[in-house]
């Protein structure tokens, strides 16, 4: 070891062996053994100061020891613990240095430890500079502010001497303090107090302890700030007797505080007659600002003045004129109402109009309607339209459709040019509503035309009205031209496709009759189905796809419908026929469900013979729509072997998007299709060809839910899967009474379960 290491290591010991002693030290002090601890601190000492700040040594000797003969040690223990951060030994450095006791006067550097102490929150410290501050108030009378501070928090802090320096110096003024002041004077320092201006910073305490003192000797101006003081503290009541008794010594600030908290009612009840004797009080004094604040408190008092022997339409004008800003008139919405106030009580009912657009710009909407609805009631067009639009939007009242239309329409009647098109714009149907009592006023018209503009086209309109399923006006349209032709009117060249919507709606609608039996809505649409020709060409492309639906559900309910006895029937397999033809026309025209149903068609083979292939590409085709029933079969023709084309993944896939897609239906309707149910089965099937256990538990979940809904088609593989405890709990007893279940009803999949587990 060289000697460099040597000495580094026996420095190292040395502070060890100091801070041990120093510790020891402060338990010592800390446990009133305070001899003990001097000597074992001073040992610390001796060895390494920089062991600790050694307040406690200093404590000891300037508390529990005699110090007299150390001055010089204790400075230095302070000055030590100064250095180090502590804001006792700061504050012991100051009085050190303040009184020169162990060094050399400086009161300067005694004022800085002391700052320092203080800002290290010293209580004892802070009491002592506020003191100096107090002192020093006298030439410069900007510190008083600081000195407050100070005094308060360690006031509200419990420190006993600022609580009695906080009475003594911060009470009322005393006579000595008024040396070289005037009243004027006093008053102006409280008001810079109360403002934090000229270099004040802004203390309302000592605002008003100066402007109390100064009120005291008749300031009237003083008094009147005070009581603002008070109103910043939020004791109106004190305020408003300063302001009384300073309005009464001709102060006009104070008369138009007192107005305003009267007009106001604070600190006392609400008193206008009391608030308006104030502002006439300071307007006669020459206040210019009580004008102001007259029309700003009381402005029915200046219309009614200045509307003396004006006439309606002049006071309307005036109103506007508010409204608007113009004609020297400075914007102001409420004074506006008054105005147009004033003209409607004198009979000018559009003044009610304008009163409800002022109140709306102040977002009265409740009161804005209510001023609307009383000029439309007195026949003003205006305010109908406007009564119309809010019932439609419910601003400012009850939302109400019937009454919008009604009041839109009167409007209309009345002359308001924008009603006719706001009523179409909010409610399309009764445009719509419109045109079809035109078309049927004047269908003999629309015949002659034969439907050649869109006035008169009763197909379009037709069309439209299926299409949007409003059935009822559909009825009443299409009924309204088969009354023109049984009264022996040329049939239109569209004569087919109205028949077929009005087959179309009594399939869908029926009249209300529907309890006569459960296909009567069939039943009514049948005649007016056998009576379109077979050669039909239609004159929209969804047409073929309505008319392949109604001949399908003849076929579908022939027995329910009992057909054989209807006139004009005929068999069941020329139905299914037709079905397909027009299905097939549909497909043709790119109808998505037309080419799944003709897909159907060939893989039945029962209508035409089997196509797989074919049917396969209809379905790719269809799988564009975005409906679900293409994505089922698509699955089955993966999944199946009969159809040629297997493929594990492919069918996995295409079943999952077919119950994501009807999942939100089956939730909703509470029921499951059989698609759906044997999607889910088959999807489940896939899914434990994976042997894995995510996979396992979605097909659990798959199956459980089929299950739930009382199919049987999953009955066998959620037997063996509970059997088996795949994804899930084994319960074999449950899982085998699922698949006997399977078995005794044909289940194949359910009977080698049982042979598998050597069942019989």
């Amino acid at each position: 070891m060289g000697l460099l290491d040597f000495l580094k290591r026996g420095s190292e010991d040395v502070g060890m062996e100091a801070k041990r002693l120093y510790d020891e030290a402060e338990q010592l002090y800390k446990a009133g053994n305070y001899d003990d601890a001097v000597r074992l601190y001073e040992k610390a000492w001796s060895k390494y100061p920089d062991v600790g700040d050694f307040y406690g040594l200093l404590a000891c000797y300037i508390h529990y020891n005699d110090a007299s003969g150390n001055e010089m040690h204790c400075c230095e223990l302070a000055r030590h613990g100064a250095e180090k951060g502590n804001s006792q030994s700061m504050y012991r450095y100051a009085l050190f240095l303040d009184t020169g006791h162990g060094c050399a006067e400086d009161k300067a550097e005694s004022r800085h430890w002391l700052e320092k102490s203080t800002e290290h929150g010293n209580p004892d410290a802070a009491y002592a500079l506020a003191s100096l501050l107090y002192d020093e108030v006298k030439t410069n009378p900007l510190l008083l502010d600081r000195c407050y501070r100070l005094t308060k928090v360690y006031a509200d802090r419990g420190h006993e001497g600022a609580k009695h320096r906080l009475d003594e110096w911060f009470g009322p003024i005393r006579d000595d303090e008024w040396q070289g002041f005037t009243t004027a004077r006093m008053a102006q320092r409280g008001y810079n107090w109360l403002c934090g201006r000229e270099g004040f910073q802004q203390n309302l305490a000592l605002a008003m302890r100066c402007l109390r003192a100064a009120a005291e000797r008749g300031d009237a101006a003083a008094r009147s700030n005070l009581g603002w003081c008070f109103e910043k503290q939020g004791d109106y009541a004190s305020a408003n007797d300063c302001y009384i008794l300073s309005a009464s010594q001709g102060c006009t600030t104070a008369m138009l505080n007192i107005a305003t908290n009267l007009h106001k009612g604070l600190g006392a009840p609400k008193d206008d007659a009391g608030a308006r004797r104030y502002l006439r009080m300071a307007h006669d004094a020459g206040d210019e600002r009580a004008k102001k604040r007259m029309a700003q408190y009381f402005p029915e008092d200046e219309v009614r003045e200045l509307s003396a022997g004006m006439t309606a339409e002049e006071m309307n004008k005036r109103a506007w004129a508010y409204l608007k800003g113009v004609d020297n008139c400075e914007h102001d919405a409420k004074k506006a109402v008054l105005w147009f106030d004033a003209a409607a009580s004198h009979g000018l009912v559009a003044a009610w109009y304008g009163r409800g657009v002022a109140l709306d710009e102040q977002k009265l909407h409740s009161e804005a309607f209510a001023s609307y609805l009383r000029g439309a009631e007195q026949g003003n067009a205006k305010c109908m339209f406007t009564v119309g639009i809010r019932y439609a939007e419910g601003k400012g009242c009850k939302h109400d459709d019937a009454s919008a239309q009604a009041w839109l329409l009167q409007a209309d009647e009345t002359g308001e040019p924008r009603a006719k098109d706001k009523l179409y714009e909010l409610y399309p149907e009764v445009e719509r509503e419109d045109k079809v009592q035109f078309m049927l006023d004047n269908m003999p018209t629309c015949i002659d035309e034969d439907f050649s503009s869109e006035e008169y086209d009763v197909e379009a309109m037709a069309h439209d009205l299926v299409n949007d399923e409003d059935y009822e006006l559909a009825r009443e349209l299409l009924e309204g031209y088969i009354l023109e032709i049984d009264g022996g009117a040329q049939p239109s060249s569209c004569h087919e496709d109205l028949l077929l919507y009005l087959a179309w709606v009594c399939y869908k609608d029926g009249d209300g009759s529907d309890a006569q039996s459960p296909h009567h809505n069939l039943r009514l649409a049948h005649d007016y189905l056998i009576d379109i020709g077979d050669d039909f060409d239609a004159y929209c492309d969804d047409s073929y796809m309505k008319l392949a639906e109604l001949y399908y559900a003849c076929y579908t309910c022939y027995e329910d419908y009992d057909l054989k006895h209807v006139p004009r029937h005929r068999s069941r397999k020329w139905y299914v026929r037709k079905a397909y033809e027009y299905y097939s026309q549909a497909a043709d025209e790119g109808f998505p469900m037309g080419m799944y149903y003709k897909a159907r068609f060939l893989i039945d083979g029962d209508v035409v013979e089997s196509d797989f292939n074919q049917a396969f590409m209809l379905l790719k085709e269809s799988e564009e729509g975005g409906d679900a029933e293409p994505l089922y079969w698509l699955g089955n023709m993966y999944y199946y072997s009969d159809y040629g084309r297997v493929n594990k993944d492919a069918a996995r896939d295409y079943y999952e998007r077919y119950v994501a897609l009807e999942e939100e239906r089956v939730e909703s309707e509470g029921c499951m299709s059989a698609d759906f149910a044997q999607a889910s089965c088959n999807l489940a099937h896939l899914l434990l060809q994976n042997h894995s256990n995510a996979d396992d538990y979605q097909a659990r979940q798959l199956l459980d839910r089929v299950v739930d809904s009382h199919h049987t088609v999953a009955d066998a593989l959620f037997g063996y899967m509970l059997y088996e405890g795949r994804g899930g709990m084994k319960i074999k007893a449950t899982g085998l009474d699922f698949m006997r279940k399977a078995a005794a009803n044909g289940d194949s999949m359910a009977r080698q379960f049982l042979r598998n587990y050597g069942y019989r």
